[in-house]
């Protein structure tokens, strides 16, 4: 089954599988055991403001939202993420997909699809450390290590490689 997405970061509508049979159990775990869910937006460790599952797009001050819009945003952001992983990585599937739109979804389209991992990944490189150690250097904002990030990092690493 094909669905047509509306990419808000490049204004295109672009056809692409189902997302829900695309992205397991395990993209949607790590999204809601990292990322949390807030009703009440905040500024998140790197000063952005955020709103439900890491919801970033139109988010203010003071913005409140309930639990179902919650759900249809990270809906939309699973797709993005997805999008972000496909455009570059197109043959991935399963656990590595998820683990990689896990990252995706927390780093931002543009930065997970001219990551150092991604070109490795695009190689053909599949050394564990090196992909690691790409992997790892997602821990940071604003130049400091956050413990939170380290470990999910691990933890879609570990995804990456069952």
């Amino acid at each position: 089954m094909f669905l047509v997405y509306f990419c808000t970061i490049c204004s295109q509508k672009i056809p692409i599988m189902n997302q829900i049979a695309m992205l397991g159990d395990d993209f949607y775990r790590l999204i809601k055991k990292y990322e949390g869910c807030r009703l009440i937006s905040y500024k998140c460790p790197s000063g952005v403001w955020t709103i439900g599952y890491g919801h970033t797009a139109g988010v203010v001050q003071g913005m409140t939202i309930s639990q179902n819009t919650a759900d249809k945003m990270l809906e939309q952001d699973s797709s993005w993420a997805l999008l972000a992983v496909l455009r570059v990585l197109p043959d991935v599937r399963g656990k590595k997909l998820d683990a990689l739109a896990s990252l995706a979804y927390n780093i931002g389209s543009g930065a997970f699809q001219s990551s150092t991992l991604v070109a490795y990944l695009k190689k053909g490189i599949t050394d564990r450390k090196v992909i690691a150690q790409a992997w790892e250097r997602w821990c940071h904002s604003k130049g400091k290590v956050l413990r939170g990030l380290q470990r999910r990092r691990t933890e879609e690493v570990n995804l990456f490689f069952e």
